[in-house]
């Protein structure tokens, strides 16, 4: 593992930062577990292994190791592209989903019902947790609204 060692160090020297370091030379070790050297055909065998247990965002994580280390290593090998990752995320979940989540919070949460009661208001009017933080007493109109009929 003295290679992993300056395999880190070289990370280091070259602009990351210890958790990064860490990050890489983790993955690395991980695909020295299975293999002995670092060569095309084990690098495909390792990705193709994975491919199916890996998020998108795992996946990357490690192409990323390796496009490391084989600069470290000074060595020509493909390494394939990174995956495209969905960035958006749900508009809205849904009320059964919801509910399954508020079932759940008095075994997560002791005073289980202020929780409850921020859940609802989040779910029932549609606002995002900062949305939340900036709604004032004084900007809620205190009785029943009428909607207007279009």
């Amino acid at each position: 593992m003295e290679n992993l060692n300056s395999f880190r160090e070289w990370l280091l020297i070259n602009g990351n930062s210890q958790a990064s370091a860490k990050t890489h030379s983790d993955k690395i070790a991980s695909f020295f577990r299975k293999y002995e050297s670092f060569t095309q055909e084990n690098l495909n065998s390792f990705l193709s292994s994975k491919i199916e247990k890996w998020n998108g965002n795992s996946y990357n994580f490690n192409i990323n190791a390796f496009i490391h280390y084989a600069k470290f290593l000074k060595v020509e090998i493909e390494i394939p592209k990174y995956h495209k990752t969905e960035k958006r995320i749900k508009e809205y979940i849904s009320e059964k989903d919801f509910y399954d989540i508020l079932s759940k919070i008095p075994v997560i949460f002791e005073k289980s019902d202020k929780i409850k009661v921020i859940f609802t208001l989040l779910f029932e009017l549609g606002l995002r947790p900062k949305e939340l933080l900036q709604l004032k007493r004084k900007l809620i109109k205190k009785g029943k609204n009428k909607q207007k009929e279009n």
